[in-house]
């Protein structure tokens, strides 16, 4: 019979404790979009050029789109994790590194779009 699918992957500290950041930043992030959903009003700016100024506007669910985007990513990365670390250990420490680095440019977007409007 097979184990579970990623008890190979929380094996290894490293990725274990990375695996953990993204998990609570993924948390974070849904909570400060959760508590300040209710202050926010559309149209959101979520995109400001400065020669032709704001050319995306969106809603709280344009926000919620984006998180859920990056959740996906995250899910999709585990499971790239998961197939190379046996096969190429730096593809697997790779792919969560990027999925790390990639919460963190999410932790500043939702930030800026949340300070802003």
């Amino acid at each position: 019979m097979r184990k579970l699918f990623f008890f190979k992957i929380f094996q290894f500290k490293t990725i274990s404790i990375i695996w953990l950041f993204n998990l609570i930043l993924l948390i974070f992030i849904a909570g400060l979009i959760y508590f300040n959903s209710p202050r926010l009003n559309p149209p959101l700016v979520i995109h400001f050029d400065s020669y032709k100024g704001v050319d995306f506007l969106g809603e709280v669910t344009t926000i919620w789109g984006i998180w859920l985007a990056i959740f996906v990513f995250n899910i999709l990365n585990m499971f790239l994790t998961e197939f190379f670390l046996y096969r190429e250990r730096f593809l697997s420490y790779f792919s969560t590194a990027v999925s790390a680095i990639l919460n963190l440019l999410l932790l500043v977007v939702i930030g800026t779009i949340i300070s802003l409007n």
